[in-house]
């Protein structure tokens, strides 16, 4: 009875005296206050579809969307991988105009890289890489204006309006994308699109320039940004590591805080160099040349959409590859502080290498995703709400 007893209290005593220790270590910063990321498991409740019907017009399909956008009053801007246009759809999915064409003319394109709609007049902004100008299509007429970069950006990839100004990634006159070279990276630009107020981010900031890889990283140039508020983003590149990257302004100058995402075992991506025959290779994968030489990329994990919510909430989708089950859609839930409180899979869209072609693409004011569903024989485009 005593020795029962004496077991209790010493118990007792241990789990006191434990509680008072992680008390005070955490009042010391030494222990984390966040418990671990719930997994569990996400799905789409669809909104409308674009493209699933093969006996609709040619403007409703596609060959693959790569930039999508809405206005303040729902409609729905889808630039697709071959054209050198702008297809523009009511909230409810009709076709209603086509801004632009290909062409060297004002409105026309070559290179169409980026596009962003400023959410109070509505217009239509829009680069091009190849004849280094910007378009921008503005009133109700869509009267088409050009303005030719004055930036150091050449290669722009995304646009994002910023307060009275625009955040720009791209690739400066000083980076050549066949070498390794550091390089700024994100700007903010200026409203008249004239000139670089600020550098933001530097690509060695997430990049590791002693490994050839980082060659095609630069060259792919795939970052994934959501604005988080007027000082700060969020960016990732395609080729995701298990962290995102937060840079808020603090005193006239950018920091960049990391936040850890899912632990994943292995690497995230696997690298072949020197390659005769890459039909050897298992698919999905990459294939890349240039002066660091030939070398043929599988990936296990990659960021194919990151988004800020409407209640400061942040969630990544992912693409994960596991050597037992092949591919599937993940989704990392961030709150506004940075810490991971919950990760799992999409629900139908683990679907094999297959999955590999879903991206998400943009999110609008309804906090509503639109996703490019490569499931099928061809892309369709999806609107939904994240569940789960």
């Amino acid at each position: 009875m005593f020795i029962c007893f004496y077991k209790q209290y010493a118990v007792f005593r241990y789990r006191r005296m434990t509680v008072v220790l992680l008390t005070l270590l955490l009042a010391l910063g030494c222990v984390p206050t966040s418990a671990a990321a719930q997994e569990t498991s996400f799905r789409f409740v669809e909104h409308l579809s674009i493209g699933d019907d093969e006996q609709a017009g040619a403007e409703y399909l596609f060959a693959g969307p790569r930039h999508v956008a809405t206005d303040a009053e729902g409609k729905i801007y889808v630039v697709d991988r071959n054209d050198q246009e702008i297809r523009v759809f009511s909230p409810s999915g009709a076709y209603r105009e086509t801004l632009g064409s290909a062409g060297q003319g004002p409105g026309e394109f070559l290179g169409l890289s980026a596009i962003a709609i400023d959410q109070v007049s509505g217009d239509v902004v829009v680069a091009d890489g190849r004849q280094r100008r910007f378009t921008i299509f503005s009133g109700k007429d869509r009267s088409p204006d050009t303005i030719p970069y004055q930036i150091e950006p050449l290669w722009i990839k995304e646009l994002h309006p910023v307060g009275q100004g625009m955040l720009v990634v791209g690739l400066g006159p000083d980076a050549d994308p066949t070498r390794l070279r550091p390089t700024s990276m994100v700007h903010l630009v200026s409203s008249d699109l004239q000139s670089v107020r600020e550098s933001t981010a530097s690509s060695d900031d997430w990049w590791d320039f002693s490994e050839v890889f980082s060659l095609t990283q630069q060259r792919a140039l795939r970052l994934s940004v959501a604005d988080t508020n007027s000082d700060g983003f969020l960016l990732v590149p395609e080729y995701y590591s298990g962290t995102l990257y937060h840079y808020r302004k603090r005193e006239g100058a950018w920091e960049m805080k990391e936040w850890p995402g899912r632990e994943m075992d292995g690497e995230p991506i696997t690298v072949y160099e020197d390659i005769d025959d890459p039909s050897v290779i298992p698919d999905p994968k990459a294939l890349y040349s240039g002066q660091a030489g030939r070398f043929v990329v599988v990936a296990h994990r990659r960021s194919v959409g990151l988004f800020a919510r409407a209640d400061g909430s942040v969630v990544h989708f992912t693409y994960e590859k596991a050597d037992s089950d092949g591919g599937s859609l993940w989704v990392e839930l961030f709150d506004a502080e940075g810490q991971l409180v919950r990760t799992g899979r999409v629900e139908g869209y683990a679907e094999g290498a297959s999955a590999l072609g879903t991206r998400v693409l943009w999110k609008d004011a309804e906090d509503r995703f639109y996703v490019v569903d490569g499931r099928g024989d061809f892309p369709v485009l999806r609107v939904v709400s994240l569940e789960g």
